[in-house]
């Protein structure tokens, strides 16, 4: 009687985080519009931003003028900087369908643990596309000054989030194979 009553607690908690991660999604969601109002209008907050940080730009901290960026600097600025934003909502919505397989009683399952494996990716796509595409999208917004720069940065957060997201890649392929081996001992029983 105990070992149901804890796996319908875990499926109740799964259910909740399955819930609760439409607000990084939808933040995520509105956060790809940042980059394109930055660029084309002007408009550098749209509130989810502090202290000269933002989750969803890297234009903060150049010291830009959109102003005077062509329409093709604009659009390549946009592209550089809404990818990784929308690899990271992918991810998201990979750990939301996870917890909805969780939610379902489905803990070694195939499709299980490709979300596993796919939100992990999609966190390594985040860190390394940012820390490639900085360089890049700094290049581009200072193309029409009179000093040009590059800046490159790896900084400790990129490890940091870096390194559990190859974990949970690692976790995912685990379980895949996991998962292979318990269907393989059902067919023989």
């Amino acid at each position: 009687m105990r070992n149901s009553s804890n796996i319908e607690h875990l499926k109740r908690y799964s259910n909740y985080v399955a819930w609760f991660t439409w607000v990084p999604i939808i933040c995520i969601f509105i956060g790809c519009f940042s980059p394109l109002l930055f660029y084309f209008f002007n408009i550098q907050n749209i509130g989810l931003d502090s202290d000269n940080y933002s989750l969803f730009s890297s234009y903060v901290g150049f010291d830009t003028n959109t102003e005077t960026l062509t329409w093709w600097q604009s659009a390549l600025a946009t592209c550089i900087d809404t990818l990784p934003i929308v690899i990271l909502l992918y991810g998201f919505y990979q750990l939301r369908l996870q917890f909805i397989c969780y939610a379902k009683a489905e803990y070694f399952t195939v499709n299980a643990s490709n979300h596993c494996y796919n939100f992990g990716k999609a966190l390594v796509a985040w860190v390394v596309l940012g820390v490639i595409f900085e360089p890049l999208l700094s290049l581009i917004l200072t193309l029409n000054n009179e000093e040009k720069f590059i800046n490159v940065s790896l900084t400790g957060d990129d490890i940091i989030t870096f390194f559990p997201a190859l974990c949970i890649m690692i976790i995912g392929r685990i379980l895949l194979k996991a998962s292979q081996i318990a269907t393989e001992n059902e067919q023989f029983i």
